[in-house]
């Protein structure tokens, strides 16, 4: 597996189908709830001459992940669980809820269904779409239309005054941070998360008992997800009041949105001049922001280097033949695993020590764990050791096989 990588709409309309699929194969997508929300809003978008909302719509779907990557998990509900005393994992890993826990002998794991968000793509590529998803497409554009960031500022400016003292997107990061961590602000920070977030008011007032009873510790301690999430919004609203953003741009709000899922990837890609600006002031030393346009022309030169390969070698299916990028250094997708996976040039890939043995026992496993027991107690907070994602997967997308051309007769 390549490295989590978050990546936002304007990247992926900018690849061709066959670069998609590169980036589907090499890397392990990050697909933030805001950009299914984005894409679906699309359905209520003004399109060129020639074309329909739902052509536009499909084209992206075509292009979404589908062989690696998972949705993660919504950030009001990571914040209302962290709240709620459940720790949030920031260490560049996709956070997946739900899933069904199950037993196969005296072994338990979990299984996890095709996401709705995938189910949704899949119907959205052959043109089917909902009437419940063209009202909701509806809905939010109207909502959309609807932001006064103006009015918001004034509501936030009696909670969360701007320091006089911004002049640039740095010192607006670190005046936010430095009110997310004061002790002196949790109360304010909670009420920000209740009313701008949307975190239940019973969930911010238990946790702001939890605050003082263990001592008025730093917001950022106590809830270090909820945290990282409010600087965000505070950086923005800092940043607009600022004018260091603009506020007539409401497409902004969810553009700043898909920094809530930073934590969750160890590469964020995006074309837009917004994120390029403001997302690496959010990000840990061992993560990077790839620009978007420059990612789009690394996949091609891996597209171009394996469409070398002879016919019957391709036949075979992309991951028999590409289950790593190409060793040369000249190579971005190659440089990018260099940087994020470790030692990866001098260790073989499980896909080269695959034999015919070791594939039959494979799908002999996952034909067992298919029908595995459903636990009776789905709430234990125990690891299980085997975990097991659906994924819906064609078999070929543009001109690349995703499994063997054979596989069909």
């Amino acid at each position: 597996m390549g490295p989590v990588v978050l990546f936002d709409k304007s990247f992926l309309q900018s690849l061709n189908i066959d670069e998609a699929v590169w980036f589907d194969h090499f890397f392990y997508p990050n697909i933030a709830p805001v950009f299914f929300i984005e894409a679906l809003a699309d359905l209520e978008k003004t399109v060129k001459s020639g074309s329909t909302p739902e052509a536009a719509v499909g084209a992206l779907a075509r292009k979404t992940p589908q062989v690696s990557g998972n949705p993660n998990a919504y950030h009001i509900h990571l914040c209302e669980g962290e709240l709620n005393k459940s720790p949030v994992e920031m260490s560049g890993r996709v956070i997946i809820r739900g899933g069904t826990a199950v037993s196969s002998g005296n072994q338990t794991g979990v299984i996890h269904e095709e996401p709705p968000e995938a189910i949704a793509f899949s119907r959205w590529h052959q043109g089917e779409f909902l009437q419940a998803e063209r009202l909701a497409a509806k809905a939010w554009r109207k909502h959309l239309a609807s932001i006064d960031l103006v009015s918001i500022q004034d509501a936030i400016r009696t909670i969360a005054p701007v320091p006089e003292q911004i002049r640039d997107l740095e010192t607006a990061k670190a005046n936010a941070d430095a009110f997310v961590s004061d002790p002196q602000h949790v109360g304010d920070c909670l009420t920000l998360v209740n009313r701008f977030i949307g975190v239940p008011a019973p969930v911010c007032v238990a946790a702001g008992q939890r605050w003082r009873h263990l001592g008025r510790i730093p917001f950022s301690v106590t809830a270090p997800y909820t945290a990282f999430v409010l600087s965000v919004l505070v950086f923005f609203y800092f940043c607009t009041a600022a004018s260091l953003i603009s506020k007539e741009r409401v497409s902004n709000v969810v553009d700043m949105a898909y920094l809530f899922y930073l934590p969750f990837a160890t590469i964020f890609t995006s074309s837009d001049k917004l994120h390029r600006r403001c997302a690496p002031l959010f990000l840990r030393e061992d993560q990077e922001f790839l620009w978007g346009y420059d990612f789009k022309k690394g996949l091609d030169q891996v597209d171009q280097y394996f469409d070398k390969f002879p016919d019957d070698v391709k036949a075979k299916g992309i991951s028999a033949f590409a289950s790593r990028p190409p060793k040369e250094s000249s190579f971005l997708i190659s440089d990018l695993w260099d940087r994020h996976c470790g030692d990866w040039r001098n260790t073989r890939s499980p896909m080269d020590r695959m034999t015919p043995d070791h594939e039959a026992q494979i799908v002999e496993q996952v034909t067992r764990w298919n029908k595995a027991q459903v636990l009776e107690d789905q709430s234990s907070s125990e690891e299980y050791g085997t975990e097991i994602f659906k994924h819906r997967v064609d078999r070929k997308r543009g001109k690349w096989w995703q499994v063997p051309a054979e596989e069909l007769d």
